[in-house]
Parts: structure tokens; C-alpha cells; sequence
């Protein structure tokens, strides 16, 4: 017999346990037994014997991450710690707050849809890792961001798509809704693939005097790393304005990026929106103004 190992566990959580993850575990025991069921208190010494023939070069204990807790319906203010999309896939109906460090495993084959945006706290980060699909959607007819705030949203693998929504068509005398923006706040792309439209402008009606079209809302709206993975930002375009208006003009196309972008690696594609038009027959009328251009 050969006593290896013997701790004593710290901290003022109970429930501790211990496992042995080798070849040769049958001939290995932990001391006392509930270590391995059920856990040990703080203060309690736990030792683990070897009772085999092979010879034992090293041993590691080795502190396993925390497991992820799986999301759910109710599950809409996400604090910080490790969350995973279940089995199945799940789709929110309300919108999503997040505060503090998060990590967002997007199981395999799995996709989290969420309809009403996200929101990222001042000073929050969310990760996303994994290899399933993440699709969070704009509310239609509202300037807010898809995804709001000022946190951080890093993305390592999976695939995650944000779209901005559409702003409401205009009516006599009245401007389309503007478009709203897909993402707010800092980026960072080391691997996976994100994909991030504005939401587009409004359009007026025809026969119209003094209507403008909405703007195109933006890809991204603050600064953006990409060190890895693909991006491929493309701004909302600008509302039109119908046949024979007076005094009106289209709506402004959306910047892919309203903010600073560095390429360090991966695969980057910027599109600004498209401006919008006027119709014909229209006086004293002009096209949106283009948005900004990147290299």
C-alpha cells in the first residue's frame, strides 16, 4: 500500500469532492469514502492510497472548472459565472441583461435565439464559446441595440449572428422610423464567426411633402478587434422616399463600424449600408447621405 496524496480541504464551502482519473483507478481509494459521493466539509483531511502493482511516476491534483449551469426560460438576468445552452436549443421571448464576467457555452448542434436583444452592464463581459449558433434579434420599429450597453461581447467559436430592427415606413408629412444598430459596445472576435447587420430605415409614401426616409442603423457602434474566426459587418440601409414627394430625402445608410477597428488575423468584411432612394417625378428632393467608409 502507498499513500500518495493527502489534502486538507480550505474554504468554507462544503460539499467538496474528490475523483481519481487514471487507468488504474479501481485500485485506488479516497479516504473517507463520502469525498467521492457526496463531499467533505473544510478542515477535512482527505487521502488517496494506491493498492496496485504499476509504478507511480507523479501525482496532480488538478482543480476542475466549474460546471455550467444550463440555461432556461427564466433564466433572463445572466450574472457572473459559466451558463450552456441545453439540449434542444431554446428560444428567449424577453430580453436578456448581463452583469459581470459570463461565460456562454453554445452546446454542439444546438441554437439559442433570443427576440428581444441582449444588454451588456457597464464593465460586463460575454463570452461566447462553443460550436452551436446564437441568432439575437432587433425589435422592429425601435431604435434600441440588438445587442445594448457597454459591455464587452468576445467571441472565441460558434457561430452568432445580430440584427438590428427595421424602423416603421412613414406615412403624409413624416419621417420612416430609423433602423437600430446591431451591436453596441466593444468587440473582440479570436475565432468562430460573426455576422452583424443594422437594422434598415423606414420608407415614405408617395405624394408626400417635407418626408424624409429613417437612417440605416449601424453594424457596430464602438471598437472592434478582430485576432482570429471571421467578421462580416454590414450597415442597415437608408429608407426611400415614393414617387412625386416635395422637399424630401432618403434616409442615411449605416456604417458597418461606427467606431475603431484593428485586424490582427481572421477573415473581415465591412459593408456600409446603402443610402436610400427618391422616387421619380419628386421636387427639391435628395438621395441619403453614404455612410463612412473603411479600408
Amino acid at each position: 500500500m502507498l499513500v500518495l496524496l493527502a489534502a486538507v480541504v480550505t474554504g468554507a464551502m462544503a460539499q467538496t469532492t474528490y475523483k481519481v482519473s487514471v487507468k488504474d483507478a479501481t485500485n485506488w481509494t479516497i479516504a473517507p469514502a463520502e469525498a467521492t459521493t457526496t463531499g467533505v466539509a473544510a478542515g477535512t483531511t482527505v487521502t488517496a492510497t494506491y493498492n496496485g502493482t504499476k509504478k507511480v511516476k507523479s501525482v496532480k491534483a488538478v482543480k476542475k472548472a466549474a460546471a455550467s449551469t444550463p440555461l432556461d426560460n427564466t433564466t433572463t438576468a445572466w450574472t457572473a459565472g459559466s451558463y450552456a445552452v441545453p439540449a434542444g436549443g431554446l428560444t428567449y421571448s424577453d430580453a436578456i441583461t448581463v452583469s459581470g464576467d459570463v461565460t456562454l457555452t453554445l452546446t454542439d448542434g444546438e441554437t439559442l435565439t433570443l427576440n428581444k436583444g441582449i444588454s451588456l452592464a457597464e464593465g460586463a463581459t460575454l463570452t461566447v464559446q462553443g460550436n452551436g449558433t446564437m441568432n439575437i434579434n432587433g425589435t422592429n420599429e425601435s431604435t434600441a441595440s440588438t445587442v445594448a450597453g457597454s459591455g464587452t461581447l468576445v467571441l472565441t467559436s460558434g457561430t452568432l449572428t445580430a440584427t438590428g430592427g427595421n424602423g416603421g415606413n412613414g406615412a403624409f408629412e413624416s419621417h420612416g422610423g430609423n433602423g437600430g444598430d446591431a451591436i453596441n459596445g466593444s468587440v473582440i472576435v479570436s475565432g468562430g464567426t460573426l455576422t452583424a447587420t443594422g437594422g434598415n430605415g423606414g420608407n415614405t409614401d408617395y405624394g408626400d411633402y417635407d418626408s424624409h426616409g429613417g437612417n440605416g442603423g449601424d453594424a457596430i457602434n464602438g471598437s472592434v478587434i478582430v485576432s482570429g474566426g471571421t467578421l462580416t459587418a454590414t450597415g442597415g440601409n437608408g429608407g426611400s422616399v415614393g414617387d412625386y414627394n416635395t422637399s424630401c430625402s432618403g434616409g442615411k445608410g449605416g456604417d458597418a463600424i461606427s467606431g475603431t477597428l484593428t485586424i490582427n488575423g481572421g477573415s473581415t468584411s465591412v459593408n456600409d449600408g446603402s443610402n436610400g432612394s427618391i422616387g421619380s417625378g419628386c421636387d427639391f428632393s435628395t438621395a441619403g447621405t453614404g455612410g463612412k467608409g473603411h479600408n
